[in-house]
């Protein structure tokens, strides 16, 4: 979007196969998650990005939605 702004676009697709439980297969343990998300980051200051993504499942195993909120600090630490 600008050279301090980026968006972002994903798409996640997870195979979860049987889980087995002495030998035998434990029924409906298999799963198929997908999920797409957007997001934005911008840079805050010299030191400090924040970025906001929010996404939505598009499968009955997937989360209804997930909101992730992260704000990366870098310390500018001396070094001897």
């Amino acid at each position: 979007a600008s050279p301090e702004t980026s968006l972002t676009l994903s798409f996640n697709q997870t195979f979860i196969d049987d889980v087995r439980v002495n030998n035998r297969v434990v029924e409906g343990s298999d799963q198929t998650q997908a999920t797409i998300a957007a997001g934005v980051s911008t840079i805050l200051s010299r030191n400090t990005l924040l970025a906001l993504t929010a996404g939505a499942g598009l499968t009955d195993d997937s989360p209804d939605y997930c909101v992730l909120v992260s704000l990366p600090v870098r310390f500018d630490v001396p070094m001897p």
